[in-house]
């Protein structure tokens, strides 16, 4: 049984330097590959929790936690993950990562993360079928009347349309 906690770079080693119908290049050899693995592997760090919602807590947390001006909370189920996908650019330039919920509960750990961080504002990402308005109350209730802001749209293209809308607003300067 391999150790799980040293780099795995067998893949690696066999299909460095390699597509298909291609010949190695120089250079390109399976040493150079495996100390690239090894790095890469080091500087990984491992965020877990019991469910989606509290790896997303966790992930989301900076170290140490500390109150943020926003922060953005969307669908943690299957079926409304791309909503989740388009708000991580929105969470990266309001320095604060993609809190999930439940479509119909705000789970303990997403709400722990909100009392914590106290924000004065909380973008909700998607339709009431992906987030209800039970959660939105829940948030309120939590951080105090009006301070959710729902960014949806008729489809998750219309939504992912809007997410990148409000996420200009905060870009200064274009990406280069």
């Amino acid at each position: 049984m391999r150790d799980h906690t040293e780099p795995h770079t067998e893949h690696t080693e066999h299909t460095a330097g390699r597509r298909a119908g291609s010949t190695r290049t120089a250079g390109r050899g399976p040493s150079t590959h495996r100390r690239r693995a090894g790095a890469a592997a080091a500087a990984a760090l491992a965020i877990a929790g019991a469910a989606a919602a509290a790896t997303s807590s966790s992930a989301a947390t900076p170290a140490p936690p500390a109150p943020t001006r926003a922060s953005v909370v969307a669908s943690g189920e299957d079926a409304h993950a791309v909503d989740a996908l388009a708000a991580g650019p929105l969470a990266s330039v309001l320095g604060t990562g993609v809190l999930l919920t439940a479509a119909d509960a705000l789970p303990a750990a997403t709400a722990d993360q909100l009392r914590e961080r106290d924000p004065g504002l909380v973008y909700v990402v998607g339709g009431a079928g992906a987030v209800s308005e039970q959660v939105v109350d829940q948030i309120d209730a939590l951080l105090g009347a009006d301070t959710v802001v729902r960014l949806d749209g008729s489809d998750r293209w219309a939504t992912a349309a809007r997410v990148t809308a409000a996420t200009e607003g905060f870009v200064e300067a274009p990406l280069e």
